[in-house]
């Protein structure tokens, strides 16, 4: 489904909703991983523990999980020749939160809206001033990716049933 308005705020707001997922779909995974086999209530763990953690600390919490059981289930063995097995989809999620950043924390100039078929412009001010514009297709292609990296995350809750 393609998201359109004439509002940048609406493209900010609907981007960060949708990361949003992402994110807590790594909490999900984190937590049933933890109490699986545990008669310990979810709850406990979510609301205490793992809301409690910034989004790099929950996304390095998983990769540390997938490593290990790449290695210590699937007998995956690290050279300097191969990659991890989840190399990529930690690449999508890094990518993806740079992305994130620039739309939670940088400044939106609205007078852009609809110039150079820019949906949202959004403005960078570190240094020197960097303009990061998205079309209509380029936001598309953002969701795109979130929903497909949420489907991989998602893919991997496989692992908690071993």
């Amino acid at each position: 489904m393609t998201f359109i308005s004439d509002n940048p705020h609406a493209y900010r707001g609907y981007f960060i909703s949708k990361f949003t997922e992402v994110e807590t779909a790594i909490s999900a995974f984190l937590t049933l991983y933890f109490l699986k086999g545990s008669e310990l209530s979810s709850d406990g763990l979510l609301t205490i523990v793992v809301d409690r953690l910034t989004f790099e600390s929950k996304r390095a919490a998983y990769k540390a999980v997938l490593d290990d059981h790449s290695v210590n289930v699937d007998g995956f063995v690290k050279t300097k020749n191969n990659k991890w097995p989840y190399a990529n989809l930690f690449d999508e999620i890094r990518q993806l939160n740079e992305v994130r950043i620039q739309y939670a924390h940088y400044l939106m100039d609205e007078d852009r809206f609809g110039e150079d078929n820019a949906v949202i412009t959004l403005i960078e001010f570190r240094d020197s001033p960097k303009v990061h514009e998205y079309t209509q297709k380029e936001f598309d292609k953002l969701i795109e990716k979130i929903e497909k990296v949420e489907n991989q995350i998602n893919e991997t809750y496989k692992y908690i049933k071993k």
